[in-house]
């Protein structure tokens, strides 16, 4: 049995020096070896987010054999999420949060249970440590299956050991990462600021070469059209037909980012939602009880979405979700 304290100079150096010679993937493998060495676990996710709000800006996963399924599972049941908002305002401790923790028992939590059944995490610990100066926060969360015990009282303190080096040293690889591959440097990550009008803030190159299609942009405004979806949670699709705008919340304004596309970037977030769960099984009553709306309009909205991704029935439909379907040309 690994030991319950830490306390390993050349074990850190160690983890240090392959913070700043291996890739980014190849570093996140280390790292999870170098924790499970020390702390047992089937699974595990080392995320980067924002300081105030939940966010996978940069994840890396570990025992888990689909994470993109896991991702699209998890965004239909994170609305029920209290851990996070608990491991942000609260970091540098670990926090427990097993499938029968009282604070997900009941009627309301059951979709957050079924995720956590469907996927075998069982037992969990998590921890959020603060990283850049205080600008963006790791998350480590470590699981264990039906086959594992729930992590004792002394492996939380352990990991509030050992996750403040791991999650600087994550921070270290990222950052060496971009000085190994100057390419790869800020002004060639499609990203741009924009404030609440739409007008653009800050871009960078790549961003200008994707959203205008190659173009000297006219204007540094987002149309109406534009501006509208991503203020209702949608998504832009470029004139390119490959990629698509995608906004979050930033400040007063929207963080802009030009990501490859997919068929199922011309539904609104709300019929994203309804699709989702229809696909998953459930009947028009159980979609209007979750999302509180009358039965009626989700059938209005599933016909719009029949519509718009050119299916015929629900077997069709889970086809095009599971498949992604870039957008076409």
């Amino acid at each position: 049995m690994p030991s319950r304290s830490f306390s390993c100079p050349a074990e850190l150096a160690g983890l240090y020096r392959q913070a700043r010679t291996l890739p980014g993937a190849d570093f996140a493998a280390a790292a999870f070896a170098w924790l499970s060495s020390r702390l047992p676990f089937d699974a595990g996710t080392l995320v980067t987010s924002f300081v105030d709000r939940p966010a996978y800006v940069d994840a890396h996963f570990q025992g888990i054999a689909d994470p993109a399924a896991t991702l699209e599972s998890w965004s239909r049941v994170q609305h029920l999420d209290s851990l996070s908002p608990l491991l942000l305002a609260n970091p540098l401790r670990a926090q427990r949060q097993d499938i029968d923790d009282p604070r997900i028992a009941g009627e309301r939590h059951a979709p957050l249970r079924e995720h956590l059944a469907r996927f075998r995490f069982i037992y969990s610990i998590c921890i959020a440590v603060p990283v850049d100066d205080g600008r963006g926060m790791t998350v480590l969360i470590l699981v264990r299956d039906e086959n594992g015990s729930r992590f004792a009282a002394d492996e939380l303190q352990l990991l509030e050991q050992l996750a403040p080096h791991l999650a600087e040293a994550s921070a270290i690889n990222r950052g060496m990462a971009l000085l190994r591959s100057p390419q790869l440097g800020i002004d060639q990550i499609p990203l741009a600021l924009a404030d609440a009008s739409g007008a653009m803030v800050q871009t960078t190159s790549a961003f200008v070469r994707l959203f205008w299609n190659g173009q000297a942009p006219q204007t540094t405004q987002l149309d109406a059209e534009c501006l509208d979806a991503i203020r209702r949670g949608g998504r832009w699709p470029l004139p390119d037909g490959i990629h698509v705008l995608r906004a979050e919340r930033e400040a007063a304004g929207w963080l802009l980012r030009v990501q490859p596309g997919s068929r199922l970037d011309c539904l609104s977030a709300r019929e994203r939602a309804i699709a989702g769960l229809f696909a998953d099984g459930a009947s028009h009553k159980q979609i209007a009880q979750q999302l509180r709306l009358a039965p009626a309009t989700v059938r209005n909205h599933l016909q719009k979405i029949y519509a718009k991704l050119g299916v015929k029935h629900r077997v069709e439909l889970i086809a095009a979700i599971a498949a992604g379907m870039p957008a076409s040309g």
